[in-house]
């Protein structure tokens, strides 16, 4: 249990520090590599029928070998957003899903159904988009990526 706390410690380290000092470096032992998940986003679509609307947005996740090898949790979500001018308005969440690394990767979708009027923040067209979150709960390292915008008429 040491060697697993030292290896997520290092981890941590590297991730924030983003790089090895040279001198602790030489004595590292060779393929420690600070994790390095990755949150691709692959669709977001936009449907109304009436008053709501369905909202889809897919993202690829991947794993490094580290991740994987020792299974490493991690925490997904994803927030739907509609751009302002000034602040950006939140418009919902999904449900928080316990993730475990596997090395071919993962596809997840989440699925809005707001109202127009959830939608309608402001005079005129909507721009809204969507952003993923990928959590690793052993080293708290987060992994953001938002969709691209859409522009609607709600």
């Amino acid at each position: 249990m040491n060697n697993r706390l030292a290896i997520t410690c290092a981890a941590a380290i590297l991730a924030v520090a983003g790089n090895v000092p040279v001198a602790s470096a030489l004595p590292a032992a060779p393929g420690l590599v600070a994790p390095a998940a990755t949150v691709t986003p692959t669709s977001f679509t936009a449907q109304q029928s009436g008053s709501n609307w369905t909202i889809t947005f897919s993202r690829d996740l991947s794993f490094s070998a580290f991740e994987v090898r020792n299974q490493f949790p991690f925490q997904g979500w994803a927030e739907l957003w509609e751009q302002d001018e000034s602040d950006d308005d939140f418009i919902s969440r999904t449900r928080v899903s316990n993730i475990t690394p596997s090395s071919g990767g993962l596809t997840q979708t989440a699925t809005f159904r707001p109202t127009s009027s959830q939608l309608d923040t402001e005079l005129g067209g909507e721009e809204i988009y969507a952003k993923a979150f990928l959590k690793n709960l052993e080293t708290g390292q987060v992994f953001q990526v938002a969709s691209h915008r859409i522009q609607i008429s709600p």
